[in-house]
């Protein structure tokens, strides 16, 4: 019986079909094709356009539910390698289309919202373009690529496809360009841009940049991110990069030197605790994070966290915003004062009750909020002129001709005291704190009264050095 052979019905399709104005292996939406036969069809399809000018384009083909090798194809068809250029649109992926141990000289997948897996393994591209894709997981490991670009051909009033993860390990790339396109967890590791990196508008649960190396410029610009990670990563020109308009009120920069970077006007925190704004000083406090980290995550030290927030501090005091500035310093010395107490280690927690809570890092904090905040300060030193003055009415003292007299009576003024004795005792401790009376108490009859005003006389001193040094911090902001 003769059969009737028939072309495709799907547009511009020259491969044959059984019936007529039926689709042909490669656009039937059957998931469950014959690979072998698939394979062979798509072959024919490529080698028909190998005699004509342009890219070789793939459409609206749909790849059968297996693991597609397409490079696999290009090498089998022996393509030059000046026409190694594949164009894939309005195609469907049910399983994994993979590229490796290949060189092409361009790929270019666009208007495709039915990818499951994309992989691209030890490949060298001229230029990778991806467009209005959907993509379960896009994944590129070992690669060289001139330039990569991750962008949107719709309008703005159109819902845009998206890719739900990209992976990219161990690669080289001269330049990448990236925006237009929801990604929800973004992992990149161990991996070099020569020239050039632009991300924005990027909006995603997971950003994750680790162990990389940048030799040119970059610029990350309003990246919606519920965590954001750059860690271990070097920089050979810190001045070119700029991070802008950036949600990093989950945020990570350990083991990366950030004192040169350009912050401009980033989110670095969503709660009411100013002084906690990277990921791991919050983890440590027990707040829970938004998201999971995607991908390998090594947490830093507290030693690491307190660098991290001093080269802030530096970066924003020679950026003149001395208000960011004063909160990383109090940030920088809050890790310094951990790191004493619970050891380096971010996840080492010790009890509260701890002697190392006995430093100078801790006296800092209480008594001035660590140079930060003058109403602190203040409280505390009207107190210690409040406790002085009640001690004082407590020890018991007259004064005679201007002369203060001692008497040790260790009876508590339970009785409310007249004004006159309250004003004696404000005045004295006043003084004594002050170092107006620096030559002693007058006829003491116990040491508690000098222990009285050696405290008195020391602490006073340090407590107005540590208000004008914070007033000094807050006129300067």
């Amino acid at each position: 019986m003769e059969v009737c052979l028939s072309i495709c019905a799907y547009q511009n399709c020259e491969t044959l079909t059984a019936d007529q104005g039926q689709l042909c292996i490669l656009h039937v939406p059957d998931e469950e094709k014959q690979v072998d036969q698939f394979r062979n069809a798509l072959i024919d399809c490529i080698r028909r356009q190998l005699n004509s000018a342009g890219p070789v384009i793939i459409d609206g083909v749909v790849f059968p539910r297996a693991e597609f090798d397409l490079s696999e194809l290009v090498e089998f068809l022996e393509i030059p390698s000046n026409r190694r250029e594949l164009e894939i649109r309005k195609s469907v992926v049910p399983d994994t289309l993979l590229f490796q141990n290949t060189n092409l000289s361009g790929l270019h997948i666009h208007h495709s919202n039915q990818f499951l897996n994309l992989k691209v393994n030890n490949v060298r591209i001229g230029t990778l373009r991806v467009a209005d894709l959907e993509c379960e997981k896009f994944e590129i490991s070992g690669s060289h690529i001139e330039r990569f670009f991750i962008t949107s051909y719709l309008a703005a009033e159109y819902p845009r496809s998206k890719i739900l993860r990209l992976l990219i390990v161990a690669s080289d790339f001269h330049a990448v360009q990236a925006g237009g396109i929801p990604i929800d967890y973004v992992n990149i590791r161990a991996t070099t841009i020569h020239h050039s990196l632009d991300l924005f508008g990027l909006s995603s649960e997971s950003f994750l940049v680790h162990g990389c190396a940048f030799a040119g410029e970059a610029r990350f610009e309003e990246i919606q991110s519920k965590i954001f990670v750059i860690a271990e990563t070097k920089w050979r020109s810190p001045e070119s990069i700029s991070i802008l308009r950036c949600n990093l009120s989950w945020a990570s920069f350990a083991g990366t030197n950030i004192s040169h970077l350009l912050f401009v006007d980033n989110n670095w925190r969503l709660h009411s605790d100013k002084q906690i704004m990277l990921l791991e000083h919050k983890l440590f406090h027990n707040h829970k994070p938004p998201v999971e980290v995607w991908g390998s995550y090594r947490r830093a030290t507290l030693g690491q966290l307190a660098e991290t927030y001093r080269q802030l501090k530096t970066n924003f005091e020679s950026r003149g915003n001395y208000i960011d500035a004063g909160n990383f310093h109090y940030s920088e010395m809050e890790m310094r004062r951990l790191a004493h107490i619970h050891g380096r280690d971010v996840t080492e927690r010790r009890s509260a009750l701890n002697w190392r809570n006995l430093s100078i890092l801790s006296a800092y904090k209480l008594l001035s909020g660590y140079g930060e905040s003058p109403r602190r300060a203040f409280l505390v030193l009207l107190g210690a002129l409040a406790l002085f003055s009640w001690l004082h009415l407590w020890v018991g003292f007259t004064v005679q001709e201007a002369q203060v007299r001692y008497v040790l009576t260790l009876n508590p003024p339970f009785s409310w005291p007249s004004l006159d004795e309250l004003s004696s005792a404000l005045r004295l401790s006043f003084a004594n704190l002050t170092l107006r009376s620096i030559k002693g108490p007058m006829m003491s009859v116990s040491p508690v009264n000098t222990i009285l005003w050696i405290l008195e006389t020391l602490f006073g001193p340090l407590q107005f050095g540590l208000l004008v040094l914070a007033i000094k911090r807050k006129i300067r902001r």
